[in-house]
């Protein structure tokens, strides 16, 4: 999803970062990852990491697994809009995407 952002962001000539959050990898996966998907669509002229970067220590304790923490922020959503956040993943990003932008 995020190097998809990336890549549209460049097609689009707009200087945008996009920042993915690493709820299942590490940062190097994705890096990797981004890599190819450039290389497979023929992109030259652009490196994914001119606009895109991966924001770590958001796997938490595993695949499916949420601490006290994540069930807390995800009742706590919850509550106060109405949406339920998938556990697994979603939660993990957004609970990164909130930290980042508080800090």
């Amino acid at each position: 999803t995020a190097t998809g952002l990336a890549i549209g962001a460049q097609a689009m000539g707009k200087r945008t970062a996009v920042m993915g959050v690493c709820v299942c990898d590490q940062p190097s996966y994705f890096e990797s990852q981004a890599r190819s998907i450039y290389e497979g669509m023929g992109i030259t002229g652009a490196k994914p990491a001119e606009n895109l970067s991966f924001l770590d220590g958001y796997q938490g304790k595993g695949y499916a697994k949420t601490t006290d923490a994540e069930l807390d922020l995800l009742l706590a959503i919850s509550r106060s809009t109405g949406v339920v956040l998938d556990p697994t993943y979603t939660l993990k990003a957004v609970r990164g995407m909130l930290n980042h932008l508080q800090n």
